[in-house]
């Protein structure tokens, strides 16, 4: 059964500690608290002996099956961890993931924790049985347009409430940053206990952390967020990434939109969030807008390639403004 982060109390509550639990995603923060969540319940239940297993290169699986049919001497409830950062455990892992989510242990309670799992691995026969004898909870990152509300929720649950001002001051100077913000929460929650916090607040106590990649910067130029895209730019920059990178990323996202605004089908396959995604950036504007960005993208290349003389990032920032008008 697939359960959202925020939703495992409850469903502990409703029904019980699964035998089998599948925790994972990208973004870490919200794995390490959900993990803390079924621990707490496990301990809570008198699962007091915690086993853990890190799958590396040369891990044996029957080391699990061994210790899952083994008798504990120590207690009579046990929480297995088993740590699979790929998320994939191979022909070997899944048999053993297989025949344990099919034949639980009693008195013992499974927790594979791994990284983000793509379509595939969500189709593959030991995740579905996983999912199906327990429960399985997919931490994505925040999505941007919904980063006020989890900021909001977050305040709440620490007592705390703020103006829209404050949670969009706080989520601009976060963004990408989940980790961040959830210290800058309970900074806040200890300087305003029981407060309403405002943007001034804020800005006085809450440092720039937010962290910000190439495709990000492609969404805010192509979607017409320029102040955004430029914040975002000035960032790279700062970190010390090249700029030859994020101009081939950018080329490849305006060949794909030049492609829609023409009428023309993509060239490349990619899944259909995607394609709308690309769709929607490409009918923000005329096809000639599109065009105009090109040579800029040409001539940034250039010159960030030593090929022609000037500043490219200077280049290049002249082309998402462009780009996002």
């Amino acid at each position: 059964m697939q359960v959202y982060p925020d939703g495992i109390a409850q469903h502990i509550q409703r029904q019980g500690l699964a035998p089998v639990w599948l925790i994972g995603g990208d973004e870490l923060l919200l794995v390490e608290e959900c993990l803390d969540e079924v621990r707490a319940a496990a301990r809570a239940a008198g699962y007091s002996e915690r086993q853990v297993y890190h799958v590396e290169p040369g891990f044996r699986w029957e080391s699990l099956q061994e210790g899952g049919a083994n008798l504990s001497l120590f207690a009579e409830l046990r929480l297995i961890e088993v740590r699979l950062p790929t998320g994939r455990p191979g022909d070997a892992g899944a048999k053993a993931l297989v025949a344990w989510a099919n034949n639980p242990p009693p008195d013992t309670c499974l927790l594979v924790v791994c990284g983000g799992l793509d379509s595939s691995a969500r189709k593959s026969k030991w995740y579905k049985t996983v999912d199906a004898a327990g429960v399985s909870v997919q931490c994505w990152p925040i999505d941007r347009s919904k980063l006020p509300q989890w900021i909001s929720r977050r305040l709440q649950s620490r007592g705390l409430n703020a103006d829209r001002d404050a949670v969009a001051a706080l989520a601009q100077r976060v963004e990408g940053n989940l980790l961040a913000a959830a210290q800058d929460i309970e900074k806040l929650a200890l300087l305003f206990p029981g407060q309403t916090v405002s943007a001034e607040q804020v800005e006085q106590v809450v440092a720039d952390s937010a962290r910000f990649n190439v495709f990000g910067l492609a969404e805010a130029v192509f979607s017409g967020q320029g102040a955004r895209a430029l914040r975002q730019l000035l960032r790279l920059k700062s970190e010390g990434l090249h700029v030859v990178p994020i101009i081939a990323v950018l080329q490849k996202e305006l060949h794909d939109v030049i492609q829609l605004a023409s009428g023309n089908p993509l060239s490349r396959r990619t899944w259909p969030q995607r394609e709308k995604q690309l769709r929607n950036w490409a009918n923000r504007a005329p096809l000639a807008h599109w065009q105009s960005a090109v040579e800029q993208l040409r001539a940034a290349d250039a010159t960030g390639k030593g090929q022609q003389q000037g500043d490219a990032w200077l280049v290049l920032e002249r082309a998402c403004l462009r780009l996002a008008a």
